[in-house]
This record gives structure tokens, sequence and C-alpha cells, in this order.
């Protein structure tokens, strides 16, 4: 540990990256149903379909590494939107900020649309914005964010509280422009919800 604090912080903030660019390039292609996707390693993936929404979602899920060797431990969990774009980088931020002893060890769960066809641009304005808005080609976008809200309450938090040893003490949720919109929109509807 004493030699990587003499390391400059130039050097520190280039392998920083590296590490970075790691994880999003050491994700694998696959094909699933003929359609081609990523599978990120040490990842879980749950498809759920919800009624409320009426979209399909990948739910992927990492887990810290002592999560099977500690039986006992229970770890907060950090939900973030957006999971088909930020999760392999938040999850590699999440472990280099762990080793430097920044942050506790926790579950993350990325929260993405699913599906043969996702769409991602289109669904996350509908789901991410609480008001709709009319658009001059007559499209209508956003409107959908009390109901994606409802099914991360009531099926996301249970199928991951169900499955994962989690503290449920600690949960947090994190997103970014639209996310980061719907983050501030449940922030105020359901400030109980999440603990940041």
């Amino acid at each position: 540990m004493s030699n990587i604090r003499k390391i400059p912080n130039r050097f520190r903030s280039i392998i920083r990256l590296f590490f970075v660019l790691s994880a999003i390039l050491s994700a694998q292609r696959i094909q699933a149903d003929g359609q081609p996707g990523y599978r990120i390693p040490d990842t879980e993936v749950h498809e759920i379909a919800s009624e409320l929404t009426g979209e399909d979602y990948e739910i992927l899920v990492w887990l810290p590494h002592t999560y099977d060797k500690v039986e006992t431990n229970t770890y907060p969990v950090l939900y973030i939107l957006d999971g088909q774009w930020d999760f392999a980088s938040v999850q590699t931020s999440i472990r280099n900020n762990f080793a430097d002893r920044r942050i506790p060890e926790m579950i993350l769960v990325g929260i993405s649309f699913g599906g043969s066809k996702p769409e991602h641009l289109n669904k996350r304005s509908r789901a991410c914005l609480p008001t709709q808005r009319v658009m001059p080609n007559g499209s209508v976008r956003g409107g959908g964010a009390p109901q994606f809200l409802q099914f991360i309450k009531e099926g996301i938090i249970p199928l991951i509280e169900s499955n994962y040893r989690v503290n449920d003490s600690y949960r947090a949720l994190g997103g970014a422009s639209y996310g980061g919109l719907f983050t501030l929109y449940t922030t105020i509807m359901e400030p109980k919800l999440f603990d940041s």
C-alpha cells in the first residue's frame, strides 16, 4: 500500500482511467435470442416484465468480492438508472474506491430496459419524466415517472431484498440527465424510499 501512495497524482489518474476503460472493454459480446447484447463479468441479470409500466427490464446485479466469502455480511445497495450505459463504469468506480478505503463494499443494481428492441432513449424519457409533453411531430414524451417509481418500489427493491443479503438500513439511487431528474422526483415523492 505504501508504494501506491508514492505514485504521482497524474499517474494515478491515468491508472484509474485504464481501469475504467478495462471494465468497459472487458464486457463480452454475446448473442441472446439472435439479438446482440453485452455480458459484464461477475454480473447477474434478471429479466422482468412490468404490468405497471408495460415495459420489459433487465436488472443487472453486481455483488462485492466478499459476498460469497463472508456469509454473515449484509451490504448497502446502490441502484442506478440507465444501467445499459453506466453499470460497468460505476462498478469500476466502486471497486477502486473500496480498494482505496473511501467507501464500504456494496451491491450495485443497474436498471435498464430489456426486450428485443429496447429503444433506450424513447423509453427512458417516458419513464423518467414526471410530466407529459407533446412534441412538434405529435409524439408524446414523459409522464411515466409515477408508474416507474411504483415499479421500482414494488418490483425491483423487493426482488433485490428477497434474493440478496442487503443492509436495508441504507439504500441509494443514482442517475444522470433524465435519470438525475427522476432521482430528484423520487426524493420529493418518496423521501423515505432511498437514503441517498
